[in-house]
């Protein structure tokens, strides 16, 4: 009995040092990435529409065919945070990740951020990082004189920027408007 508590007081000592040593460099990487992207807006840059549109997505009812919501889906984009990009780490360590994010910021500072550091597709050969440069490449306009339309096919995008692009992918990015459309219906009742 006596050498089962020990074995399972080092799996325990094990696993805290596991912990410990993916959460501090992980710390330390969100820390340099928040210090080096730019903030060009924030939420509160947005109109009053804008802005309860984006706060009626990111609620947890809303979950979308995939399963998650639309910050899940945000956050998984590899372009937002590429360290926990699910393709270059174990769940274990995406887990911590997101934990560490979360620890690090507030709720209106994930979305600032993300609104600044989301990719948001390639056309032309030009990557399009945050979602003024987004509404800018997509639709002619500052992010401010959006219409709700528009903001949602960008919205739509997060999942898989370049395959949901609206002026090349016309049909896919509808579909996946719909899919927000129902999701924020079933929302309201």
């Amino acid at each position: 009995m006596r050498r089962l508590r020990i074995l399972l007081l080092l799996v325990a000592l094990s696993a805290v040092v596991y912990v410990i040593l993916i959460a501090v460099p992980t710390w330390t990487r969100v820390s340099e990435t928040l210090a080096n992207t730019p903030r060009r807006m924030s939420v509160a840059d947005l109109k009053p529409e804008q802005q309860s549109l984006l706060h009626a997505l990111r609620d947890p009812a809303v979950v979308c065919t995939s399963g998650l919501t639309i910050q899940e889906e945000a956050w998984r984009c590899p372009t937002a945070f590429p360290f926990l990009a699910p393709d270059s780490k174990s769940r274990i360590e995406q887990r911590i990740g997101e934990a560490v994010v979360h620890a690090r910021l507030n709720e209106e500072q994930r979305i600032d951020y993300l609104l600044n550091a989301l990719y948001w597709g390639q056309p032309r050969d030009t990557m399009i990082i945050g979602l003024d440069a987004a509404s800018h490449a997509y639709f002619n306009k500052a992010q401010a004189d959006l219409t709700r339309a528009e903001l949602l096919s960008l919205i739509a995008m997060i999942r898989s920027p370049n395959n949901l692009n609206p002026k090349y992918h016309a049909e896919q990015n509808r579909a996946r408007v719909a899919e927000l459309e129902r999701a924020l219906a079933a929302q309201k009742r």
